[in-house]
């Protein structure tokens, strides 16, 4: 969508703003950068929202035809759900990393399959031998092709999704053989991946299965990102898809940064809770299925420049983790040090206790239970991944957020802020006719929101059941709206559906500005939770 974004005076509501555009102020240069992993711009999960994207799942019998390991010769096929849960698994551990999904291609998991039938004809991975006599040219041809493009996994596992158990095989890749790399992690979280196949065959004998995931389908265009960590920066699970064995790692844009190099790079990992460090440098790290690590890889696995370490003495992550990483250079020249925060959640409880997962909101606040209610349906977001900021004023743009979320709750649409919270609920709410870009453009969203801009914001995305009169506020007893006055019908109507109490003495005090503590409290009176 264009949008304008000259400098000009606009008119919303009974305010008069002056939008001016300004350039970025640059960054102390002996500042470290505080950065997030992927696409520029990908709103930050809640833990709820994890825990949701991570439960999609299949089961049942895996195979739609079974194999032919000899005459009548067959790579079989797998069951549509089982490709598509390990598709799901994909695209979920992507988005938490914060990078966009892929699409399943029907011939990349013809491939896939021939490969993982190769794997399982001759019961072990890597290249195939020579084609059995009597197998068709054309079947074993597209095998040695497969192989070529996949990634692979031999397991015994007897898992009832053992596709999307492989996503995970891959995406955990820490043993003695691969964590000096993580290869297949980093294929998983190639940016510029866009479509894939999947191909799973029972083993020829005994139990267990080969599979395999086609990876050079590379047709998406380069995403604007500075860093692709796992575990990725803001919230994250702390069981299921990592666990203290795994190695960290931090693949660099090579569009950003120099190649970084190991004798140079320096990563600092500090446990929050009790300020425990671990330092990361140099040579002399054996690579082990466990314990510390540390190695700094510039083969192309998808995307070259991988940083990876992993801390001894972890039993399980619990808490907030900072990542410094030192040593490394802009592309351009000049030191391109950063640093991002890990938040490990129960999985069990993602809401995090005690109810919230922001520091800054405690139970005996008066809104923790609107905050609590509100991150936990997905309506409310930090301003960081760990702070709510419940004294900090509302601006027009965290208004035009909370109006998008609870249009789409009602509508019954995909949040619209997940990829790009401003952009995206302001788009939304346009294009559904809540907002005009005339009234409110989009360069004026950074400012703070009048109280009266907030209802006329959020008046059009309530649906008129929510107005049904809860409160006796007779006419004129508002002290400084008359029903009569330019908006008092709808500020009446607010009051009446007992969505705002006003401000001292009642008054709406329409041209004085919010906390986002008590939008919170608003936010859930309109979505009737909290």
């Amino acid at each position: 969508m264009k949008r304008n974004v000259l400098s000009r005076v606009v008119s919303f509501g009974l305010s008069v703003v002056l939008v001016l555009c300004a350039a970025p102020l640059s960054a102390r240069a002996d500042e470290v950068r505080e950065i997030e992993s992927g696409v520029a711009g990908t709103a930050k999960l809640t833990p709820a929202q994890i825990v949701a994207l991570l439960s999609s799942g299949s089961a049942g019998e895996l195979m739609e035809t079974r194999p032919g390991f000899a005459s009548p010769w067959s790579a079989g096929s797998v069951r549509r759900e089982h490709l598509d849960g390990a598709l799901a698994r994909l695209n979920a551990v992507r988005r938490i990393a914060g990078l966009p999904s892929v699409a399943l291609d029907c011939d990349y998991t013809e491939l896939a399959q021939a490969a993982a039938y190769l794997n399982a004809l001759k019961g072990s991975l890597g290249q195939s031998s020579d084609m059995p006599e009597g197998m068709p040219e054309d079947l074993y041809k597209k095998g040695v092709e497969g192989m070529s493009k996949s990634i692979a996994l031999s397991s015994a596992s007897q898992s009832s999704s053992p596709l999307s158990f492989s996503v995970d095989m891959w995406m955990n890749d820490s043993g003695s053989s691969s964590v000096d790399r993580l290869g297949n992690r980093r294929w998983l979280l190639n940016p510029t991946m866009d479509k894939t196949g999947f191909g799973a065959v029972p083993a020829k004998t005994g139990s267990g299965f080969f599979s395999a995931q086609y990876i050079y389908g590379m047709g998406g265009k380069a995403p604007d990102y500075d860093i692709i960590a796992w575990p990725a920066s803001g919230f994250f699970p702390s069981s299921g898809i990592f666990a203290a064995n795994q190695a960290w790692s931090v693949t660099l844009n090579p569009e950003i940064y120099a190649v970084p190099s190991r004798s140079d790079v320096t990563v600092t990992l500090t446990r929050q809770s009790d300020g425990r460090v671990w330092t990361f440098r140099g040579s002399g790290y054996t690579p082990s299925n466990s314990g510390e690590y540390f190695n700094v890889d510039t083969t192309s696995y998808g995307v070259n420049n991988c940083i990876i370490f992993r801390p001894a003495g972890i039993s399980s992550y619990e808490g907030s983790y900072t990542v410094a990483v030192s040593g490394v250079k802009f592309l351009a020249g000049g030191p391109a040090d950063f640093k991002y925060t890990v938040s490990f959640f129960d999985p069990e409880k993602p809401s995090g206790e005690p109810g919230t997962p922001f520091t800054d909101v405690s139970t005996g606040d008066w809104f923790y239970p609107y905050v609590k209610a509100g991150s936990e349906l997905g309506l409310i977001y930090g301003t960081s991944p760990t702070t709510f900021s419940p004294q900090s004023k509302l601006t027009l743009a965290q208004v035009v957020a909370f109006a998008a979320r609870t249009a789409a709750r009602f509508n019954g649409d995909t949040d619209p802020t997940l990829n790009d919270w401003k952009a995206g609920a302001y788009d939304y709410c346009v294009v559904n006719g809540y907002i005009s870009e005339i009234e409110l453009p989009f360069a004026s969203l950074d400012r703070e929101a009048t109280r009266l801009e907030m209802v006329r914001i959020m008046d059009p995305v309530i649906p008129k059941s929510v107005f049904s009169d809860k409160v006796s506020i007779p006419s004129g007893s508002i002290p400084d709206v008359k029903e009569s006055d330019p908006y008092g019908t709808m500020i009446y109507r607010w009051y009446r559906a007992g969505l705002l109490n006003g401000t001292g003495s009642g008054a709406f005090s329409g041209g004085g500005t919010m906390d986002r503590s008590a939008m919170a409290a608003v936010l859930c009176r309109i979505n009737g939770v909290g």
